[in-house]
């Protein structure tokens, strides 16, 4: 990669770093994503420190048939198969490519490791694909939730700007998780 394509590239990743700092949910004090884009590959890597238990932050990551209900953007999420560790599941998202509003219908293919780490494997037609990573590792008094994921492939034609609508996707996604963590945890606490 060329010194200006170095630089772009920087300058891309700290804008998006910038924005992910200043558009954290309230309460979930630290989050913090990274994007780049090298060629036909687009690397996503964020965290959250949540004031959490372990349990509650598994409970959340796998509540796959509710993430409609607090994941902007997913119409519907229901488990389509259950064998031991691996779980298919099929979702309806809307996604913005460029400015063009789409619905999509995603499978996500699925590995759990209780009680810490789930990769999933995301593939909707024409569409990039994306491998991801989620990890729960104590941090403190509650859990840092770690998140790296790949974008590559899709339609050439549409390819590029769909990685960065699916970076964008994957992004509210992981906000959402990590607030919906919090969010649970405050719950329980005054509950007891």
């Amino acid at each position: 990669m060329s010194t200006r394509g170095r630089a772009v590239s920087f300058v891309r990743t700290a804008v998006l770093f910038v924005a992910a700092w200043t558009a954290s949910p309230a309460g979930a004090a630290d989050i913090v994503v990274s994007i780049e884009h090298e060629g036909p590959v687009t690397m996503i890597r964020a965290y959250a420190r949540i004031a959490a238990n372990a349990a509650t932050a598994w409970r959340v990551l796998t509540d796959y048939d509710r993430y409609d209900r607090f994941i902007p953007g997913v119409r519907a999420s229901r488990t389509l198969v259950r064998d031991g560790a691996k779980v298919t599941v099929a979702q309806s998202d809307d996604v913005a490519v460029g400015v063009l509003p789409l619905r999509v219908d995603v499978t996500y293919d699925i590995v759990e490791s209780p009680p810490d780490r789930l990769r999933s494997h995301a593939h909707a037609g024409a569409l990039p694909e994306l491998d991801s990573l989620y990890a729960l590792v104590p941090d403190g008094s509650g859990i840092r939730l770690d998140y790296i994921g790949r974008i590559e492939g899709g339609f050439p034609l549409i390819a590029p700007v769909a990685r960065s609508a699916l970076a964008a996707n994957v992004t509210r996604r992981f906000r959402a998780l990590a607030g919906e963590i919090e969010r649970r945890t405050v719950v329980a606490h005054r509950g007891h």
